[in-house]
């Protein structure tokens, strides 16, 4: 039935687009126009008269209440630095150590082997990623490896997709190449004598087998280099040639440690009244995250602006936790979705689309907020008001998601604010499932003709990635339903050409690779 009438909705914005079109067209020939089109159209469509008896003649906007909001998503932004302290407290810091002690083992002792192999392996929502990151970023680890790659694999395992990944950032520049084999040599060119550290993140079942045409590269490079691959699989480490003891298994935190997470949050600019009030209910709540410190953080960030014991309650007695047919229940994603489910039904409405509207990045990606601002405005999702202009209300809304935990901040100003940002994975898992594959991003490289059929009639707003000199996809025409189309190039690709055959779809810039 929702999608039904989403349908429906999606419906009604396309004759309301067709009549405003027809409007300006008629005011631009100076034509005298009138009411005809528009009564043809609820002839065609009988349900637009039952709409249009109820739409509102002037919109309002909740200023108030989401202003609050704003205000304390500021507050809780302050927050970000004190989280890695509790990190290192819920001993995430030894955690690193031990991995740093596998990936930097001396030639000597790594049994003559050319390539090691690390894993850190665990169910999704216990911040393996994050400890990956750590890792990654350690001082001691970038003196160690003369070359580091990071790549984000997820479903499906695209071995070309992944190289040509790993030959960018190894030359730090856009790669032209689409043949598998040539950029695989030239890989092996660039990491010949050097000790060399990938990282892949993310990596599911169908990995190892498509692994194998990858791994003989990299041997080329120095005794000491490693491979660092997360996965929620347990299969995928031994298939990937790791040895049991260059495999770590991130195991879920202590009652008490999630305790520790929510509580530093939760409780923020609380006073001991209000805590004393709240801490036996919110222990309740800690135990129905399950471990996992995404649950927990998701929830405290959920939690912070409710300030009654009957709004604490509602979420621990919600029937998020035991619903069916969302996810399966028992299932490593069942805490973390429920908690993100949780926070997600207690947006304001307005917030809804604009975080799952995120689902159009592919996992990893840095996000511009500036960009992602001017994406939803696109959209139409920004509600503007007499008082605020359109960036300063897209910003407001950004804070707020940011302050439910769904940003993982990377880049901020002289003045502390975020300026990119990604998703967590799970978090970018979720935004998926609330859209339902209508949200999506694709690469043109000028191989292999473009499938629209196994896009899925469900795509509403597309991005495409084209390769350089590569003319816009002709198949993308086919796709029915599209609303929007966004597209970028690395290079001059052929996209004005496909403008005239465009019709009610909103065509956004084309950005230049350093905006991507």
């Amino acid at each position: 039935m929702v999608d039904n009438l989403k349908d429906v909705s999606y419906a009604i914005d396309d004759v309301l687009d067709e009549w405003s079109t027809a409007i300006v067209r008629a005011q631009t020939e100076e034509d005298d126009f009138s009411h005809s089109w528009f009564e043809s159209q609820l002839l065609q469509f009988p349900f637009l008269r039952q709409v249009c008896s109820f739409l509102p003649i002037n919109s309002c906007f909740a200023c108030t209440e989401f202003g609050n909001r704003y205000e304390i998503a500021r507050k809780i932004k302050k927050l970000n630095a004190r989280l890695d302290d509790i990190a290192k407290e819920r001993k995430r810091e030894q955690d690193k150590t031990a991995i740093k002690k596998m990936l930097m083992v001396e030639s000597g002792n790594r049994s003559n082997l050319q390539l090691q192999v690390v894993s850190i392996a665990g169910i999704g929502g216990l911040g393996k990623t994050t400890l990956a990151k750590l890792v990654y970023n350690d001082k001691d680890v970038e003196k160690y490896f003369e070359n580091r790659v990071w790549v984000s694999v997820s479903k499906p395992f695209d071995e070309v997709k992944i190289a040509k990944s790993i030959l960018e950032i190894l030359t730090d520049a856009a790669s032209f190449f689409n043949e598998f084999e040539t950029i695989m040599q030239h890989i092996q060119k660039l990491v010949k004598g050097k000790r060399f550290l990938l990282v892949l993140d993310d990596v599911w079942e169908d990995g190892p087998s498509k692994w194998e045409r990858m791994r003989d590269s990299f041997t080329s490079a120095s005794l000491g280099s490693s491979i660092l691959v997360t996965t929620r699989d347990m299969s995928v480490p031994g298939n990937m040639g790791c040895r049991r003891d260059c495999l770590f298994k991130l195991g879920k935190l202590s009652l008490e440690d999630c305790w520790s997470i929510f509580s530093e949050i939760a409780f923020f600019q609380k006073n001991n009244e209000e805590r004393g009030r709240l801490e036996a209910i919110g222990r309740e709540i800690v135990e129905k995250c399950d471990g996992l410190p995404m649950a927990a953080k998701t929830l405290a960030c959920l939690l912070r602006s409710k300030q009654s014991w009957k709004e604490w309650q509602s979420v621990l007695d919600s029937e998020v936790w035991e619903l069916d047919g969302l996810w399966e229940k028992g299932s490593e994603t069942q805490s973390g979705f429920a908690s993100l489910w949780l926070s997600y039904y207690n947006m304001v409405s307005e917030l809804r689309p604009c975080f799952s509207y995120c689902s159009i990045f592919p996992k990893d990606h840095e996000i511009k907020k500036d960009v992602l601002i001017q994406l939803w405005m696109a959209q139409g999702y920004l509600r503007q008001t007499p008082a605020e202009d359109m960036e300063r209300i897209g910003e407001k809304y950004f804070q707020n998601l940011a302050a439910f935990s769904f940003f993982e901040e990377l880049k901020k100003d002289d003045y502390g604010n975020i300026i990119s940002c990604k998703m967590y994975n799970i978090v970018h898992d979720f935004a998926k499932y609330i859209r339902k594959n209508e949200c999506l991003s694709i690469e043109v490289d000028g191989g292999e003709e473009l499938r629209t059929d196994s896009l899925g009639k469900e795509v509403r707003h597309l991005r495409v990635m084209l390769g350089k000199e590569v003319s816009f996809p002709s198949s993308i025409y086919r796709l029915k339903n599209l609303r929007s189309l966004w597209v970028q190039s690395k290079g001059n690709s052929m996209i004005g050409a496909a403008l005239p055959n465009l019709f009610r779809i909103d065509l956004f810039e084309n950005l230049k690779p350093e905006q991507l």
